[in-house]
């Protein structure tokens, strides 16, 4: 026999209380109930609906009494009423959920707008900050004021200096995906694309642009010189950024000239690389 489960059990007393069922009669209900399951499950047919109703009075019919059947009758009905407020129930949780979620995603999307102006807004005063300040005083400045590493303040700057004018444009772009379009080694070409595709109402994210640099990357086969030219330019930018919070943190006059000599030697012999780099014949020819 198909027994009613624990959580169904309780519902259905409860209707029988609001349907001023007597409770002497809640046991006989319960049974109706069970046998009725029961027939719809040798039946092989679903439990709500009338013709199952109807196939299961005329089964209590050819067995039972007309006041039993009326009975029978009745318990089925409640049955297929806590059913149908069930199913209005959850149709009411799923419409508010979305309604929730739908209002949700509308605060994200207007945090991440307000987020890529701020950033942008952030950047250009970090810009104006840079050119007010001593030569190697920023990254201290930084550090005593926000507490915001250099890598981080160069990207705001960034986006800054590439976006400026194309605030509303760019504003629905995660903070992510808009770094990685400023990006240094992103190209004019891909930058234009994205914003002709948000000023056409597309949503743009970082994973997308990633992959228009790879495609770009395929299509543009770069010399082995221009490959060892990028790395160098990288590497000058990591030891410039490591001089100038050297500069900025350390106190000068405990320095060793040694160390002072190790720095200033690397960055000479970096600079005489990217010079014989940049008159080799195979990077003019490209």
């Amino acid at each position: 026999m198909s027994q009613i489960s624990a959580l169904e059990l309780e519902h259905y007393r409860q209707t029988l209380l609001e349907a001023h069922v007597p409770a002497k009669l809640h046991s006989y209900y319960l049974r109706w109930l069970n046998l009725y399951r029961s027939f719809c499950r040798r039946q092989h047919m679903p439990e709500k609906g009338l013709d199952q109703l109807d196939a299961f009075i005329v089964f209590c019919r050819s067995r039972y009494a007309d006041w039993q059947c009326q009975q029978a009758q009745n318990a089925v009905k409640l049955l297929a009423d806590l059913q149908t407020e069930s199913e209005a129930e959850i149709k009411a949780f799923d419409d508010s959920a979305e309604a929730i979620l739908t209002q949700i995603a509308g605060r994200i999307k207007c945090r991440i707008q307000h987020t890529v102006e701020e950033i942008i807004a952030i950047g250009l005063d970090l810009i104006l900050a840079k050119e007010m300040l001593p030569h190697g005083q920023f990254c201290q400045w930084l550090r005593q004021e926000f507490e915001l590493s250099y890598a981080t303040a160069n990207r705001m700057m960034r986006a800054a200096d590439a976006f400026c004018d194309k605030v509303i444009t760019v504003r629905t772009l995660s903070k992510k995906a808009l770094y990685t379009l400023a990006a240094p080694e992103t190209s004019q070409v891909i930058r234009n694309q994205v914003l002709a595709r948000l000023e056409a109402g597309e949503v743009i994210t970082g994973p997308m642009i990633e992959e228009l640099k790879q495609r770009e990357t395929k299509l543009v086969k770069p010399t082995a010189a221009q490959g060892e030219l990028k790395v160098l330019c990288l590497g000058l930018e990591r030891w410039t950024e490591r001089i100038s919070q050297w500069a900025a943190s350390v106190d000068r006059q405990a320095v060793s000239a040694h160390e002072i000599d190790r720095l200033l030697r690397t960055v000479r012999d970096l600079e005489q690389e990217l010079q014989e780099l940049s008159t080799s014949p195979s990077l003019r020819a490209a």
